[in-house]
């Protein structure tokens, strides 16, 4: 890998000059569409689009000058909340060697961009929702400011008992794992996964199954994800765990 770091120039660009890419993966929810468009009302732009610079292997229906790499929601939401704005706040990547990036690595860029916004660690949710409204923040502007829904929200809040959260800053020497952030190993972690629909009422059946197996005290958050432990674990068994 080269040590010459790639260059980023922020800039000010007319929305007009930007198009949108014809490959990005991720998809948002209304819902959270809502809670974002709400967000820049309440606290403005503060995220600036990626772009590069449009380049001759791009589609012909690519006219414009600059193609966007991240930030289509965004764009979006900025063009609601600022209905009369000509420009929009970007950053333009380009190689360390001044040269534009390549449609290809503009798409591994914008899988990297969704792949690295990371997911959510229920605990901390939890605790953080909990310092908003102990903070004088009131349930309908937490709806509103982040587009979750107030099942959502009251379902982290729903944790009886939260350990203590680190709130050290990062090492980044890689302490605990490659990031250098702490590790806490009872601190649940949200797995997902794609199912067919089909494939649906058979997961749900197994899960209904499982409940019969759980012990009587278990909490009902924890619950799903005890049933999964308990099929994944009946299907791994080999037949010298069973003598």
């Amino acid at each position: 890998m080269s040590e010459v770091i790639p260059t980023a120039e922020r800039k000010e660009i007319a929305i007009t000059n930007i198009s949108p890419n014809d490959y990005n993966p991720q998809e948002m929810a209304k819902d959270k569409y809502k809670g974002l468009v709400s967000h820049i009302r309440a606290v403005g732009f503060q995220s600036p689009l990626v772009v590069r610079e449009r380049i001759a292997d791009d589609p012909e229906s690519i006219k414009t000058e600059y193609v966007l790499v991240d930030g289509e929601h965004r764009l979006r939401a900025f063009m609601e909340v600022f209905a009369d704005a000509k420009e929009i706040p970007c950053t333009v990547m380009k190689k360390a060697d001044g040269k534009p990036f390549t449609r290809h690595e503009a798409i591994i860029s914008t899988i990297a961009f969704n792949h690295q916004r990371g997911e959510e660690n229920p605990i901390k949710m939890a605790a953080a929702l909990k310092m908003a409204l102990d903070g004088g923040m009131i349930m309908e502007d937490i709806e509103d400011l982040t587009g979750m829904k107030r099942n959502r929200i009251e379902s982290f809040l729903d944790f009886d008992s939260l350990p203590d959260v680190d709130t050290a800053p990062p090492k980044f020497e890689g302490s605990d794992n490659e990031a250098g952030s702490p590790i806490k190993t009872k601190d649940p972690i949200i797995m997902s996964f794609a199912v067919y629909p089909e494939m649906r009422d058979g997961i749900e059946k197994a899960i209904s199954k499982a409940r019969a197996e759980l012990p009587s005290e278990t909490d009902i958050d924890e619950e799903r994800g005890k049933c999964l432990e308990i099929i994944c674990e009946a299907y791994t068994k080999t037949p010298e765990d069973n003598a």
